[in-house]
């Protein structure tokens, strides 16, 4: 714009000179120059409300040090009750962060959540490891903690890896993420990939599906929740380094992988251009971990498994010869004894009903609906599917959801409504308020990606991008602390 408003004051001149005429601006030669100025202002404006500032106290960390008074513009205490805000004024050194309980009054269940050291690391330097800075000029990088990682010493670095506290290198966290992406996360892939079903079950050599709800039922115990274990000592003995976090809750989801940057498959921090991270790294869901020894065990023998998909284009990632990443959940669920009796899919763009019938799997299409509509976030629309769930489900009863909508205008405000923070409309009568509550305590597991300002997914969210990745971090670990096992989406 300023470009523009130069080239027209020296043409006008130019223009004034040949015709033997003298240049005076009497304000109406400029006009289109003031148009232009204007334009540049509100632009500028824009662009800085964008950055997201930080207010920062002159007192930066040194070494082992962490900023103590760091008020971060634009987040309310209160729309997240589970931060981490307390957890970042502590004194980097302190023990790792203790164990987070929260009671259901109702049901008198306990819900805990014991994140992973590094996770605990996380959550007292966000600030200053730059997690807080957000906008269209400026992208973090979600990979400086893995990149550090793949050193032993803190001295030794790669040149686009930014300095960590002391303590990153005293707690050995190093060393712990190295061997979480190079050793473990592979190992527990592979296994996951050879486990199969008991076949001395009679119902599997007769052809029928592996359900451990049925196994329960004709046992009369749990033992059949032991033979989903992949390893002689559980998931402690495939990550013994401790690189996994904890979640007791709405259905025992056991341990689940460490809610970090990029929240990805770290793999993604090691391709040739962060900016441009290889595909396969990106759309890879192989950085989530599942603990379905522990969901098992606490299933009634009568619970429904049920799946809701959020954003449920069945042609995606097609055109890349690669898995519709919502078949994959369904499958891997049923692998392990967890065929869902209802699936519930959503998506606003219109589709053929034949060619979404021809490309659901057979094993599928006796639980699929299909719902050709948007969502709605108010609790109170009929095209909200945490309404339905509320109104048909129990706490006994497993409930997945997945959401992937790129619209963060309606999926910010349907993570609300599972954090407990959702507001009703004006006239919400008693009953919509009692379900509008219950809704956290049923909801087990969700999937959701998030779009941040990060610099590994600038190229794919330039358009969708809101908020930081400290607020993707709160996100998360705050469902976590609500007892559902919340994994980040590709």
């Amino acid at each position: 714009i300023v470009v523009v408003m130069v080239s027209f004051l020296r043409r006008r001149r130019t223009a004034m000179n040949k015709e033997g005429g003298r240049f005076d601006d009497d304000g109406r030669s400029c006009r289109p120059c003031v148009a232009a100025f204007v334009l540049f202002v509100l632009m500028a404006a824009y662009l800085f409300t964008q950055f997201e500032f930080v207010s920062i106290t002159n007192r930066q960390w040194e070494g082992s040090k962490v900023l103590t008074d760091t008020p971060l513009i634009k987040e309310d205490a209160k729309t997240i009750r589970t931060s981490y805000i307390a957890s970042l004024a502590e004194e980097e050194g302190s023990k790792v962060l203790t164990e987070t309980t929260l009671i259901n009054k109702d049901t008198k269940r306990t819900r805990t959540y014991a994140p992973s050291p590094t996770e605990d690391f996380v959550a007292k330097h966000a600030v200053a490891l730059g997690y807080s800075i957000g906008g269209v000029m400026k992208k973090p990088d979600g990979c400086n903690l893995w990149r550090n990682a793949s050193h032993t010493k803190a001295n030794v670095r790669p040149k686009d890896a930014k300095e960590l506290p002391a303590s990153f290198y005293d707690l050995h966290l190093n060393e712990t993420l190295h061997r979480y992406r190079t050793v473990e996360l592979p190992k527990y892939n592979q296994l996951l990939r050879e486990f199969v079903v008991n076949n001395n079950d009679p119902t599997n050599k007769e052809g029928g599906r592996f359900d451990v709800r049925r196994r329960i039922r004709e046992d009369g115990d749990y033992s059949v929740c032991d033979s989903l274990e992949l390893h002689p000592d559980g998931l402690e003995g495939l990550f013994p380094s401790g690189a996994l976090s904890k979640v007791e809750g709405n259905a025992g989801a056991g341990y689940v992988e460490p809610m970090l940057p990029p929240f990805r498959h770290p793999d993604l921090c090691f391709v040739d251009n962060p900016r441009k991270g290889d595909m396969r790294f990106v759309l890879n869901m192989e950085f989530m971990v599942h603990d379905f020894a522990a969901m098992c065990r606490t299933l009634k023998p009568h619970s429904r498994l049920v799946f809701v998909d959020i954003g449920a284009s069945l042609d995606i990632h097609k055109n890349l010869g690669m898995q519709n990443p919502g078949f994959y959940v369904t499958e891997l669920y049923e692998k392990f004894g967890f065929p869902f009796d209802h699936v519930y899919a959503y998506e606003i763009k219109e589709k053929d009903p034949n060619r979404v019938y021809s490309m659901l799997p057979q094993k599928l299409k006796a639980a699929y609906h299909w719902y050709n509509v948007g969502v709605n976030a108010s609790f109170d629309s009929p095209n909200n599917p945490f309404l339905m769930l509320a109104e048909t489900y129990t706490e006994d009863d497993y409930i997945v959801v997945k959401m992937d909508i790129d619209t963060a205008t309606i999926e910010v405000p349907m993570v609300k409504l599972l954090l407990g923070e959702g507001k009703g409309s004006d006239d919400e009568d008693e009953r919509l308020r009692q379900l509008r509550q219950k809704l956290p305590k049923i909801v087990d597991a969700f999937y959701f990606e998030h779009h941040i300002h990060m610099m590994q997914m600038d190229s794919y969210w330039q358009k969708t991008a809101r908020g930081t990745i400290l607020d993707s971090f709160r996100l998360f670990t705050g469902l976590r602390k609500l007892g559902i096992a919340a994994h980040s989406w590709v």
